[in-house]
């Protein structure tokens, strides 16, 4: 099953720390709210709300 829709394309959140480009993987119905997005590189957390929603 193909959870992003075929006419939808997957986008990628970067760290909002050390910009890492590919830290959180969404689409245009993402809205996270006071999520821990963890980064791999520099190895932070950050409490991140972000809604796909408004960006275009």
């Amino acid at each position: 099953m193909d959870i992003w829709k075929r006419d939808d394309e997957a986008k990628w959140l970067p760290c909002p720390v050390c910009h890492q480009p590919k830290m959180l993987k969404y689409n245009s119905e993402t809205v996270l709210k006071s999520f821990p997005a963890y980064c791999k590189k520099c190895r932070r957390e950050r409490i991140i709300n972000f809604d796909a929603r408004i960006i275009k």
